[in-house]
């Protein structure tokens, strides 16, 4: 005897099931989001007088450098400190502002005109024999290693991943890149996992034509997007049978961008925000040669 199929979707038991446990969390009032992963020192900074950069290309610039240690020093600050520069190693850029002053020849007036100056500095990584405390860590578990099969599919979509020391989990548009922070400064691998595939979901949006050109400035729009997000971490997690360890904090945090649904009925919200997750998973999974062939009670059904 064939089993009935009952119609439903992967996708329709799992929103069930989602609106069940936030029904079931409005209860605790204690239930809050908490960031999964553990921050780190990376402030840039000049290694000796401790002055921190500032500027979006001098950020930019440092944050692309790729050290695990935020501090720079000059060449002759390494000189004088008695240190040594690594054979063959590349210096950065960055822009000191300076401020001259000029009189003017017809006024008399005098003016401040500003001018940028570049500063060649070398990271604390390209040197040997500087007297320099240890930077903090901050790690979890060093011997943690990443979900090989959430890399995998990285690689299978071809997508731009900055796996590095950070204090931020997020996907650029403008550079159509992502940014997690490394699998150490995790409690749990699962966490990690689940931060990748948040992002994964947000770098599908231009791919499914799904509008985000208001995330910044409207709160339901920006809403809606981080609980597309969540979803799709949270459906495409039990697809790989990813354990479900940080399923309570994924409940708090979709809990929280509910409450921005000003006006919008919670539930149709939400509900809305499967159906947009459906999409996007689809296009991953697909992408990655990983749709399950439909049972034969599901083809006669359809």
């Amino acid at each position: 005897m064939k089993k009935k199929f009952d119609g439903k979707s992967a996708m329709d038991v799992f929103s069930e099931r989602i609106m069940k446990a936030l029904e079931e969390s409005e209860k605790d009032k204690k239930l809050a989001w908490v960031k999964p992963w553990r921050e780190i020192d990376c402030i840039y900074r000049n290694a000796l007088s401790k002055h921190a950069y500032s500027g979006l290309h001098n950020v930019l610039t440092c944050a692309l450098s790729d050290f695990g240690d935020p501090r720079y020093l000059t060449f002759n600050q390494i000189r004088k400190a008695k240190g040594k520069l690594v054979k063959g190693s590349k210096a950065i850029y960055l822009l000191a502002w300076n401020f001259s002053k000029l009189k003017d020849k017809d006024t008399g007036e005098e003016k401040v005109i500003p001018f940028a100056k570049k500063v060649v500095l070398f990271n604390v990584e390209q040197t040997e024999g500087l007297d320099l405390p240890e930077i903090s860590k901050d790690v979890m578990d060093e011997s943690m290693v990443a979900n090989e099969e959430v890399l995998e599919i990285f690689k299978k979509l071809k997508v731009d991943f900055n796996h590095k020391k950070s204090n931020s989990a997020h996907y650029n548009p403008t550079a159509d890149s992502i940014t997690v922070p490394l699998v150490n400064q995790y409690k749990e691998v699962d966490e990690w996992s689940a931060t990748c595939l948040h992002e994964l979901v947000h770098w599908t949006a231009k791919r499914v034509n799904r509008d985000c050109s208001t995330y910044h400035f409207d709160i339901e729009d920006r809403a809606m997007e981080e609980l597309v997000a969540e979803l799709g971490s949270m459906f495409l997690s039990m697809k790989l049978k990813i354990n479900g360890k940080s399923e309570k904090n994924s409940i708090a945090y979709i809990a929280n961008w509910k409450k921005a649904a000003k006006g919008t009925n919670g539930k149709k919200f939400v509900y809305k925000a499967c159906r947009l997750a459906e999409d996007a998973c689809k296009y991953i999974l697909e992408n990655c040669g990983m749709v399950e062939e439909k049972k034969p009670e599901e083809s006669e059904a359809a």
